[in-house]
Formats: C-alpha cells, structure tokens, sequence
C-alpha cells in the first residue's frame, strides 16, 4: 500500500515541474491535478475521470500507471450501493405504487369464489342473468386451492447516518467495521457539505475534527461527539469510541 496523492506530488518535485506544467503536458486542469496530489477524488467528475486522469498524470512523470490505478481500485473504488448510501441535503423521491401480492392473491380468489358461485347456482336455478358488460370481455378463470404462500415482507430501512461540516471542514476516514475494514471514503467534508451513509453494518470512523461536524442518526442529533480527533463506531443503535 502507498500514499497515491504524495507519490504524485513527489515525483513532480523531483522534476522541477509545476502544476502548470503539468496541466500543459496532459490537458488535465490543475484543480484536478491538485485533486489527485490531495486524494480529493469526490472533487472530479466521476471514477472514470479519476482513473483516466491518474493514468495520463502517472505517464507524464514516468511512473507506472497500473499501479496508481490498481492501488486507486484497491482502496478508493465505488462500493455496491447497498453498503455505502450517499446522499446529497435535499433529494425528492418519487415512487408509483403498486399493489402487493397478497392483494392481488386475495383479488384471484375472490374473483374465483364468484365464478365457482355463478355456476353452482345456475345448475340450479335456470338460466344465469345476463352478465354486466365489463364481466363480458373477462377470461375465465382457473384457481388452485392450496397453501397460500406468505406476502413478500419488505427488508428492514437502513438506519441513516448523517455528517454536516458547519463550523469548519473535517477529514474522513470512513470505513466497514474497524480500522482495518474495507474503506468507503477518505478526505474533507468541507463547510457546508453534507454526507450520508446507510447503516447496513457497524462503520468506523475517524474523524479529523469533530466539534465542526453536527452528527444526527435517523433525524437524532448525536450529542457525545468527542472534542479532539479520534476514532468512533457507529451502529443503528448509537456511536461510541472506537
């Protein structure tokens, strides 16, 4: 494992380059290339950028880019959106509602009952009425009689964990479990910013700068946030040191 960011940095140094002269070489912006010496890889516009730009940045200094890409994948690529739930502040869901299949179940057999009625009853009592019009265009039916099987029951909400930078920027360093887990993120949560992360198992955290942060877990403000930089874990049931 090695430090991606002050690799770069270095090896320019080494070279008497500028980031100027680097953006001249690869057409990369220096914001960008700042970006990648920082490890800033939420600064860039997606990971497809992020590989692209290590790639052409670690060519430029002749160094071996598979291995900035590897190392890039082994630590900071996209984990399934299941574990790790980022949110921007405000976002409005809409979702079209669907009957559940017990409803429909329910439905089946109801419309089954009436036609099993239907014919009994006009085997013994003459000619049924004429059917409605709605009914006339309907497919028969067949209907097994047996086990109903169970409705489909929802998987339980993710707890939500919430960090905002509102006194000053804070350095992350999020990951699954403990400290030697697999990394979701690293870098600063810059004033203002906000970040989410779904609660599908325990996270560790260490946090740079605490008292910029106001924490809440499922809409409740967490109040035993500690005062200098440490490490914390955090599971739906609250955050305690690590």
């Amino acid at each position: 494992m090695f430090e991606i960011g002050s690799s770069l940095r270095e090896a320019r140094e080494r070279r008497g380059l500028q980031l100027t002269d680097v953006q001249r070489e690869t057409r990369i912006r220096v914001r960008y290339l700042q970006a990648l010496e920082e490890e800033r890889f939420d600064l860039l516009p997606g990971e497809a950028y992020v590989k692209g730009f290590l790639r052409s940045y670690a060519d430029a200094l002749g160094l071996e880019s598979r291995l900035y890409l590897d190392e890039y994948t082994a630590r900071f690529a996209h984990l399934d959106e299941t574990d790790f739930i980022p949110r921007p502040s405000a976002r409005i869901r809409s979702h079209r509602s669907r009957p559940s299949r017990a409803l429909v179940v329910l439905v089946l057999l109801g419309v089954g009952a009436a036609v099993l009625t239907w014919r009994v009853g006009g085997s013994h009592h003459g000619a049924p009425p004429a059917p409605i019009e709605a009914a006339a265009a309907a497919p028969s039916l067949t209907v097994a009689v047996g086990k109903p099987k169970p409705a489909h029951v929802a998987p339980a909400r993710a707890s939500v964990l919430r960090l905002t930078a509102v006194h000053g920027d804070c350095w992350l360093d999020v990951r699954f479990g403990s400290a030697s887990g697999r990394r979701i993120y690293v870098g600063f949560l810059r004033k203002g910013g906000t970040m989410e992360f779904g609660l599908r198992r325990r996270l560790w955290l260490r946090l740079g700068n605490p008292v910029a942060l106001t924490v809440t877990l499922d809409g409740e403000r967490v109040s035993n946030l500690p005062g200098l930089a440490m490490s914390v874990l955090v599971s739906a049931t609250g955050l305690r040191p690590a």
